[in-house]
């Protein structure tokens, strides 16, 4: 049978709250402003003739536009797509945009940013000074999103310039995971609307790639192997985040097995608890492997409506309309009477509406070079705010702002090599006996190198977020090997251990000594780097990148200058030299 009994958790009587949300706050402005610059040697009669031929007319932005040739364009939101795309086949046009709006303060100029209460409840703008999702495909597993435009079906307007991957309908067996319901395109909103545009709402990780696997139908239904299906193809193409606003019905072995199969394939699987207010957590976040979300109000209390029980991973931000329209989540979807119109923002409420946070901090974290998926789940669970009950809350709720800070992070090599050169010249002003070592030959240079930039360190640049996470080690510091494999700094690397037994291997070999010395002081600078500008968070010290890793990184720097001094106070005895 098609239909088994996997219900959608929709958003407590979604779809009819849905049709209540007041006209003012549910329309986007009418009209756009495009910013046109044409040929500086264009005449009046071209502008004329261009403006007829989008049927709006040209105006000069100021006076002191002319020279230029800057013009202001005003056309419907519908037709800002086919104004710009006209706009770029037209001989006389040497650009045009959307006219963006900026404003002084950090945060994003989408109008309907300030309604946005939960955005600021998981910290999203201090959140986006750490990492913004580029480069991490999220599956939102769902009834699809309206991200193309296809016979009645259109993109909506604030997920244009958004990324995506190429996903699947399983419902209708075609490539295009499009939404005929509106739920799935709001659950994406929450993750990667496209911020800072001028436009609408914004979303959690607005750099992430979204991938559209529709599952459920335009009623909200789907079948276990429809689902699990889809679990699969995302994990098998890509996706590190899948997101699963659904619940619902008895037990699957195959849905617990898809879900066991994307967890360990390094996927972290957000899934929402349920909408029953019961102390039970539906499946399939009930599920081993699934990170489940509870959900809460605008005050931080666990919504009326909210599931939970023992599963419980984490809480995040879905809304409670108990009291107003406005506490519920808002973002833009489609209108499911109205598939042609784009410009339609709801607040919705849900478990549905939590999960997509958690998806969206998940995003942020991989982003910073996290690359195991129960890495990311512990930071996000660690960094959460506390809150009591655990069997309500969880690890409590969820702080992404402090989840992208605490992601490890290497410094650019860069950074790491010139405190190499400081430490260098500081330690060649105190000893100048060591200037023999430092300046001959090119052993020294060698070993500070490759404890500072990796053989090819330069490849990774200072562009950090979008540096492939596992990539070949040669361009990896030795210190920072393991985060470029498993994601996160480990104990051993992070220590003066290796340096150490480097150090037992080759006091002996004089021909080396130099290589020796340059490793040991650039080690030395990458951990104080990492403790004292940029607090790394070394796995298994308790808390996340605070004071308890800090004076480890510390102490083992310190250890390292004892065990450099002694190596130079041997090596530099007449009978060495």
């Amino acid at each position: 049978m098609k239909w088994l009994a996997t219900v959608l958790a929709l958003c407590m009587g979604g779809v009819a709250q849905a049709q209540e949300v007041p006209p003012s706050i549910a329309a986007a402005p009418e009209q756009v402003e495009l910013v046109v610059d044409l040929e500086d040697d264009v005449s009046a009669e071209e502008v004329a003739e261009i403006g007829v031929e989008l049927g709006a007319r040209l105006r000069y932005n100021s006076v002191h536009s002319t020279a230029e040739q800057i013009f202001i364009l005003q056309v419907s939101a519908a037709d800002v797509k086919t104004a710009l795309s006209r706009l770029s086949t037209l001989e006389d046009v040497e650009g045009a945009s959307i006219n963006y709006q900026y404003k002084i303060s950090g945060e994003p100029n989408d109008p309907l940013y300030p309604q946005q209460w939960n955005m600021a409840m998981v910290g999203a703008p201090e959140a986006w000074n750490y990492a913004t999702g580029s480069g991490v495909i999220v599956a939102v597993i769902d009834t699809g999103i309206a991200y193309m435009d296809q016979g009645e079906f259109h993109q909506v307007e604030d997920l244009v310039g958004a990324k995506f991957a190429p996903g699947y309908d399983f419902i209708n067996d075609t490539p295009f995971g499009i939404d005929d319901h509106g739920h799935g395109t709001h659950v994406a909103g929450t993750i990667a609307q496209v911020t800072n545009n001028g436009i609408g709402t914004v979303g959690l990780a607005p750099k992430a790639t979204l991938m559209p696997i529709k599952v459920l139908s335009q009623y909200g239904y789907g079948s276990v192997a429809d689902i699990a299906d889809g679990i699969r193809f995302a994990t098998d193409h890509g996706a590190k985040v899948i997101n699963m606003s659904l619940g619902g019905g008895s037990f699957s072995q195959v849905f617990a097995d898809a879900v066991k199969y994307a967890h360990d394939n390094g996927v972290v699987v957000a899934c929402a608890a349920g909408n029953t207010g019961f102390g039970q957590v539906e499946f399939p976040a009930a599920f081993p492997g699934a990170f489940a979300v509870s959900s809460v109000g605008p005050t931080g209390n666990l919504a009326f409506y909210s599931s939970y029980g023992k599963e419980l991973a984490i809480a995040a931000p879905g809304g409670d309309k108990s009291a107003s329209e406005k506490d519920g989540v808002l973002q833009n979807t489609i209108d499911f009477e109205n598939y042609s119109k784009t410009d339609w923002y709801v607040h919705f409420q849900g478990t549905s509406m939590a999960t997509p946070h958690v998806a969206g901090a998940a995003a942020l974290v991989f982003s910073r070079g996290v690359s195991s998926n129960t890495e990311v789940e512990r930071i996000l669970r660690e960094t959460a705010t506390p809150k009591e009950p655990v069997i309500k809350y969880g690890a409590g709720i969820l702080n992404a702002a402090a989840a992208a800070k605490a992601a490890p992070k290497s410094f650019a090599n860069w950074y790491y090599f010139l405190a190499g050169l400081l430490i260098t010249g500081l330690m060649v002003w105190r000893e100048p006996r060591t200037r023999a070592y430092v300046m001959g030959k090119y052993y020294y240079l060698m070993g500070l190198l490759f404890s500072t930039m990796g053989v090819l360190g330069f490849a990774r640049g200072t562009d950090v977020e979008n540096t492939p996470v596992v990539g070949t080690l040669v361009t990896y510091p030795v210190t920072d090997w393991l985060v470029g494999i498993t994601g996160y700094a480990d104990l051993f690397t992070h220590s003066a251990a290796p340096a150490f037994i480097l150090t037992v291997l080759l006091l002996g070999a004089k021909k080396y000594f130099g290589a020796l010395l340059g490793f040991l002081v650039g080690t030395i600078g990458h951990l104080m780097s990492d403790a004292v500008f940029m607090v790394k968070d070394v796995h298994i010290i308790p808390g996340i990148a605070g004071a308890l890793d800090s004076a480890w990184l510390v102490g083992n720097a310190l250890c390292l200058g004892l065990l450099t001094y002694q190596v130079i106070k041997i090596r530099t005895q007449p009978n060495h030299i």
